[in-house]
C-alpha cells in the first residue's frame, strides 16, 4: 500500500479532467487515471492497466487512431515532448511527457482534448469571411481618418459611384468615426449615397485606436416609408381639414383617432391615442358620469347594429355647449366589430364641423440597433447553410430559429404542406446558388410558430470555405412592415369610404367652378337624385332656382375667404321644408388643383326644438315672474299692518299695565310672532322653490348664539313639565356663518320635540367631530320621549305642508313647514337631516355640519347700557303707512332721536332739500315714487356730505336679492318688517355719523 502522500496524489490525478500516465524506469504502468481510458474510449478500467506493459497499452490505442496503419511514430512521445494525434471518433488528443524528480524514476504522461481549440479556431476562419462576403459595407477608419479595413462590398459600392460622391462619402464617414471615436460613445444614423440610403452604426474602439462602420443597405425600406408617409399625410390633411368633431373607437372601447376639431390641444389629442373615456375623464377632471353615458351609447349602437345618435352637454367653465351626435358601428366581413365611427356637431352657435373619418395606424417599427462587434449587431438575420443544414447563424437568426421551432415537426407530418414546399423551396435556391456561383435575390414568407406570417427579402451568396466546399451565405432582411403597408393602405382607404358612405352627414366636393366631383348617398337622397347624376353636375343645375341663383356668389366668398359658412333652407318636396348647417372649406393639396370639401347637417328637427323650447321658457319666465311678485306684494301686505300690530304692542308694554292688561298684551305679542313665523315659513318654502335661500356669513359665538336661541323654549318646557337639556362645546367656538339660520333649524326641530312629547324630557346637544385650525365639523341632534313616528310615515315628514298623521295639526297645532324648511336648511350648510324614530318612545333628529372658525371680535355691545343711544339723532322717516309710522317714530324718540315724517317720495325730496340729517328710514313700496327712486334723489344731492347721509330700508320683501339690491341703489343697510325695536336701535346707532373731535 503506498504511503499516505503518494495516495493523495493519484487522488488528486484521478479527479483531474486531463488523463494521467505513470510509468515506472522499466515501462511498467504504474497508474492510469479514468479520464485516460474516457479521452482514448478504452473499453477496460482504468484499474485493470496498473502493473502491465506499456506495450499492451501501446497497442490498444494505436488502434483507436484514425490512420493507424500510416502511424510511423510512437503513440506516446518521448520524455519532455509533445505531439497530438486525431482519433477514429474525431476528437482530437495532446500527448506531454515528463520525466519526473523521483527514485526510483517515473514518466508522467498528460493527455488533454484539445477538440474545442480546434473548432474555435475553424469558427473564427469562417467569421472572417462571413464579414468579407457579407452584403452589408463594413469599413474601419482610425482617429486619422485612415481606412484601415473595407469588405468586399464596401469596395464594390465604391467603384458604382462617381469619384465626387465616392469622395464626399469617405469624408463624411471619416469625420463621423474621428467625433464617436473623441467622444467614446456609439453613433446610429441614416445616411445616402448615390441612390442608396443606409442605416448607419459607428462603434468606436478607444482601446484599439479604431472605429467599426456598418452600413445596412435600406433603400427599399426607405422609398416605402416615404411613400406611405406621403400618403398618410394626404388622407390626415383631408381629416384634419374637416370642421366636424370626428373619433374612431376600436371594439376594445379605445380611440384610435381624434382630428383637431374635436381636440383642439395637439398634446391631449396625441394622449388619448389609446385611451377609454374613463381614462379621459380622470386626466381631464371631468365627472366620470360623461365616460358612463356614452360607453352605454356604445353599447346599444353595438347591440342594434345600427347608428345611435344623441344629444350631450358639455360644460366649458360657466358655460355649456350641446352638441349633436353619432356613433355608427362599421362591421368586418365575418359580422364583427371593426370600429366605431363617432361624429358631431356644435349646435349651440350652429356651426358645423365635418364629419370624415380615416383611420391612420400608426407603422411601428423596431429599431434595431447594432450591439457588440460585426454580425450580432446586425438586425439583418445571416447564416451559413451546407446541405440543407445551418452550420453558422447570427444573433438575429437565432432568434428566428426560436420561433419556428415546431416547422420540421410539421413537414413530417404534412410532408406536401405548404411549409414542406416552402422548404423545398430554399433548398432548390440553394442548388442554383452553388450552381451558378452567382448571388440570387428572392422575397420568401416564414410562418412561425404563433401563427404570424412574416416576409424577408433574402439575398444568397456562394460562401467558398478553406478546404475547398463551397456553402451559401444567406442575408435576410424582414420587410414585413413594408409588405403590410399596402394592405393597410388599402384598409385605410376602404375606411375612408365607408365614412362617406355611412355617414347621415352631407359630404360633397365641387371644383372652383362649381362642378360636383363626388357626392355622399346623404346627399343624393336630400335633393333626390342618384350619385351618379350629381357627378360631374352643376350645383346651379342641381339646386332649387332660389339657392342656384347665388351659387356665383357663394364661389367668389369661397375663393376670396377659402371657405363658406351659412344654414340653407331646402325643399325636399311637398311640405319637407329642411334646414341645412353648411360649411364649406378649399383645399389645396402640393401637384394638385385646389377643390372645395363641402359638409352639411340637416337640423331641421333642431330649428323646431329650439322654437318650442324658446315659446316655453318664455311662458315659464313670465310666470316665476309672476310668482315672485305675487309673494312680494303677500309679504308686503302682511308684514306691513303686522309690523303696526306688534310695534304698537312693544310700545304699549313700555305703559302701566294691569295683570290682566299685560296677560292680553302678551298673547297679542305671542300671536303675532306666530303669525310673523308662519309667514317666514311660507317665504322660506318660497325661496327654497325658486332657489334663492341664501345663507349669511358673520362671526359668531356658537354656545352664546345658541343658548339665547333656547331660552324661551327652556322655560315652555318648564311650563309643560318636561326635563330640558342642552349639550355644547366645553370651549365656546367662534365660527363663521349664519347665526339666523342655524338657530332656525335647532328652533324647528326643538320646537317639534316640546310640541310632541306629553312627558319625558328633550335633550339638545352640539359636539365636535372634527376640529383644525381653519374649520369645525359639528354634529347636532335633538331628541325627545315624545310620541315618535310611523316608519312608513319617516319620508313624508320632510314634505311641505305635511304631517304625520292627518289629527296631527288638529291635535298640535302647526303647518307641516318646519321640517321641510330645516331639511332644505341643513343641505345648504352642506349637511343633510336624519330621523331615527321608535313609535311611542320618542324620536332623535341629527344634522353634521362643517363651519370656517372665526376670531372672537374685541367690541362689546353697550347698546343696553345706555338709556338713550339715539340722543341729538337727526332721522327722516318715510314712510306711507300711518301705523307703522307711528311705531317707528314712538321707537325712535324713545331712545332719545328726533323725527320727522314724510308720506310720500316727493314729501320726502322737499324735507332732505331743506334740512340735514343723521340717517334716513326709507320704507321701499312708496306712493308715486318708490323708496329706490328716493334714495337715487338723495344720491345725487349736490351737496356730497348730504348725498352720503345714510340710509336704512324698511322692507316687507324678505329675499336676499332684494336686500342686496337695495344696497346696490345706494342705501346702507336693510331691516325686515316687522322689525324688533332693540334691532332698530341697533342699525341706526351704527349708522350715525362721527362726532366731530372739539378744537
Amino acid at each position: 500500500m503506498p504511503p499516505p502522500n503518494q495516495l493523495e496524489l493519484l487522488q488528486c490525478a484521478s479527479a483531474l479532467a486531463d488523463g494521467v500516465l505513470l510509468l515506472s524506469a522499466d515501462d511498467t504502468i504504474q497508474f492510469l487515471s479514468s479520464a485516460f481510458c474516457t479521452l482514448w474510449s478504452l473499453e477496460q478500467r482504468a484499474e485493470s492497466w496498473q502493473g502491465r506493459p506499456l506495450l499492451e497499452l501501446t497497442q490498444a490505442l494505436t488502434g483507436r487512431l484514425a490512420e493507424p496503419a500510416s502511424t510511423n511514430y510512437c503513440v506516446l512521445p518521448p520524455d519532455g515532448s509533445s505531439q497530438q494525434v486525431q482519433l477514429q471518433t474525431g476528437r482530437r488528443l495532446e500527448l506531454c511527457a515528463q520525466l519526473l524528480p523521483v527514485t526510483p524514476a517515473c514518466q508522467l504522461i498528460r493527455v488533454r482534448d484539445v477538440t474545442a481549440e480546434q473548432q474555435q479556431q475553424r469558427l473564427l476562419h469562417d467569421l472572417s469571411m462571413v464579414v468579407e462576403q457579407s452584403p452589408n459595407l463594413i469599413l474601419r477608419f482610425d482617429a486619422h481618418g485612415s481606412l484601415l479595413y473595407a469588405n468586399e462590398r464596401a469596395h464594390q459600392f465604391c467603384l458604382g459611384l462617381g469619384a465626387a460622391e465616392c469622395d464626399s462619402l469617405q469624408v463624411q464617414l471619416r469625420h463621423l468615426a474621428a467625433s464617436t471615436l473623441a467622444q467614446a460613445q456609439p453613433h446610429e444614423s441614416e445616411i445616402g449615397a448615390g441612390r442608396h440610403y443606409f442605416r448607419l452604426v459607428v462603434k468606436p474602439m478607444p482601446e484599439l485606436g479604431y472605429a467599426n462602420l456598418y452600413l445596412n443597405d435600406i433603400t427599399y425600406q426607405f422609398q416605402a416609408e416615404r411613400y406611405l408617409k406621403q400618403q398618410q399625410v394626404f388622407y390626415t390633411s383631408i381629416l384634419n381639414e374637416l370642421p366636424g368633431d370626428i373619433a374612431v373607437i376600436g371594439p376594445d372601447r379605445r380611440y384610435r383617432y381624434v382630428n383637431p376639431a374635436a381636440i383642439r390641444d395637439p398634446t391631449i389629442r396625441a394622449w388619448i391615442v389609446g385611451k377609454t373615456d374613463a381614462e379621459y375623464c380622470i386626466y381631464r377632471n371631468v365627472p366620470m358620469e360623461r365616460a358612463s353615458f356614452r360607453q352605454a351609447l356604445f353599447d346599444e349602437a353595438l347591440a342594434t347594429r345600427a347608428a345611435v345618435e344623441f344629444e350631450e352637454a358639455i360644460g366649458h367653465g360657466e358655460e355649456t355647449a350641446y352638441f349633436l351626435r353619432r356613433l355608427q358601428p362599421v362591421f368586418k366581413a365575418d359580422g364583427s366589430l371593426d370600429f366605431m365611427i363617432g361624429y358631431g356637431m356644435n349646435i349651440t352657435d350652429r356651426r358645423l364641423a365635418q364629419e370624415k373619418l380615416r383611420v391612420s395606424d400608426q407603422l411601428l417599427r423596431e429599431q434595431q440597433a447594432f450591439q457588440q462587434l460585426v454580425l450580432d449587431v446586425i438586425p439583418t438575420a445571416v447564416y451559413v447553410r451546407e446541405q440543407g443544414q445551418i452550420t453558422f447563424a447570427n444573433r438575429a437568426m437565432q432568434e428566428l430559429l426560436n420561433q419556428t421551432q415546431q416547422l420540421a415537426e410539421l413537414i413530417r407530418r404534412e410532408p406536401d404542406g405548404p411549409a414542406a414546399l416552402a422548404v423545398a423551396a430554399y433548398s432548390r435556391i440553394d442548388a442554383e446558388v452553388l450552381a451558378t456561383g452567382r448571388e440570387v435575390h428572392t422575397q420568401d414568407s416564414l410562418t412561425l410558430d404563433s401563427g404570424e406570417v412574416r416576409w424577408f427579402q433574402t439575398v444568397k451568396y456562394p460562401f467558398p470555405r478553406p478546404d475547398g466546399q463551397v456553402q451559401v451565405l444567406g442575408a435576410s432582411t424582414d420587410i414585413t412592415a413594408s409588405k403590410q403597408a399596402h394592405l393597410q393602405l388599402e384598409r385605410s382607404e376602404k375606411r375612408y369610404r365607408d365614412l362617406q358612405y355611412y355617414a347621415q352627414a352631407l359630404i360633397f366636393t365641387h371644383d372652383l367652378t362649381g362642378y360636383l366631383l363626388t357626392a355622399n348617398p346623404a346627399c343624393a337622397r336630400l335633393m333626390g337624385r342618384t350619385i351618379s347624376e350629381l357627378a360631374g353636375a352643376r350645383l346651379a343645375q342641381v339646386l332649387p332656382p332660389r339657392l342656384a341663383r347665388e351659387v356665383s356668389r357663394y364661389l367668389e366668398q369661397v375663393a376670396e375667404h377659402g371657405e363658406f359658412r351659412g344654414v340653407l333652407q331646402l325643399n325636399a318636396g311637398p311640405g319637407r321644408r329642411r334646414f341645412i348647417l353648411c360649411h364649406s372649406h378649399m383645399v389645396n393639396t402640393p401637384n394638385e388643383p385646389p377643390y372645395v370639401l363641402g359638409y352639411g347637417q340637416d337640423i331641421t328637427d333642431l330649428m323646431l326644438t329650439e322654437q318650442q323650447m324658446r315659446r316655453a321658457k318664455n311662458v315659464a319666465e313670465k310666470a316665476a315672474q309672476a310668482r315672485t311678485t305675487f309673494l312680494a306684494n303677500m309679504s308686503h301686505e302682511i308684514r306691513t299692518p303686522l309690523n303696526g300690530v306688534l310695534g304698537m304692542a312693544a310700545l304699549l308694554a313700555r305703559t302701566p299695565l294691569l295683570p290682566e292688561q299685560r296677560e292680553q298684551l302678551a298673547i297679542i305679542q305671542a300671536s303675532g310672532q306666530h303669525l310673523l313665523g308662519v309667514i317666514n315659513d311660507v317665504l322660506d318654502v318660497a325661496k327654497i322653490t325658486a332657489g334663492k335661500l341664501e345663507l349669511e356669513y358673520t362671526p359668531f359665538c356658537l354656545n352664546e348664539s345658541i343658548q339665547q336661541t333656547l331660552a324661551p323654549l327652556e322655560r315652555q318646557a318648564a311650563e309643560k313639565g318636561l326635563g330640558f337639556s342642552v349639550e355644547l362645546p366645553p370651549v365656546s367656538p367662534w365660527v363663521l356663518g349664519d347665526p339666523f339660520r342655524l338657530n332656525q333649524i335647532l328652533l324647528n326641530l326643538t320646537s317639534n320635540a316640546l310640541k310632541f312629547t306629553p312627558a319625558g324630557n328633550v335633550r339638545v346637544a352640539c359636539r365636535q367631530v372634527e376640529h383644525t385650525t381653519q374649520q369645525l365639523t359639528l354634529h347636532f341632534s335633538v331628541s325627545d320621549t315624545g310620541i315618535g313616528i310611523p316608519a312608513d310615515k319617516r319620508d313624508k315628514i320632510f314634505d311641505s305642508f305635511t304631517q304625520a298623521n292627518a289629527d296631527t295639526t288638529r291635535q298640535f297645532g302647526g303647518t307641516g313647514l318646519g321640517l321641510s324648511i330645516s331639511q332644505a336648511l341643513v343641505e345648504r350648510f352642506g349637511g343633510r337631516l336624519t330621523v331615527d324614530s321608535v313609535l311611542g318612545q320618542g324620536s332623535t333628529f341629527a344634522f353634521c355640519i362643517t363651519l370656517p372658525q372665526a376670531a372672537a371680535p374685541n367690541n362689546t355691545d353697550e347698546l343696553l347700557l345706555d338709556t338713550e343711544p339715539l340722543l341729538g339723532m337727526q332721522i327722516l322717516l318715510v314712510e306711507d303707512n300711518t301705523i307703522n309710522r307711528l311705531v317707528a317714530r314712538e321707537m325712535v324718540v324713545g331712545w332719545g332721536g328726533h323725527v320727522d315724517e314724510a308720506a310720500d317720495g316727493p314729501a320726502a325730496v322737499a324735507l332732505f332739500e331743506q334740512r340735514t340729517y343723521d340717517a334716513v328710514l326709507m320704507d321701499i313700496q312708496l306712493p308715486s315714487m318708490s323708496g329706490l327712486e328716493v334714495t337715487v334723489r338723495f344720491r345725487q344731492h349736490p351737496d356730497p356730505v348730504r348725498a352720503r347721509t345714510p340710509i336704512l330700508a324698511l322692507t316687507a320683501n324678505a329675499y336676499v336679492s332684494d336686500m342686496q339690491q337695495y344696497l346696490a341703489a345706494g342705501m346702507n343697510d336693510c331691516l325686515a318688517k316687522p322689525f324688533d325695536e332693540l334691532e332698530l336701535c341697533r342699525k341706526l346707532k351704527a349708522l350715525r355719523p362721527p362726532t366731530p373731535a372739539a378744537v
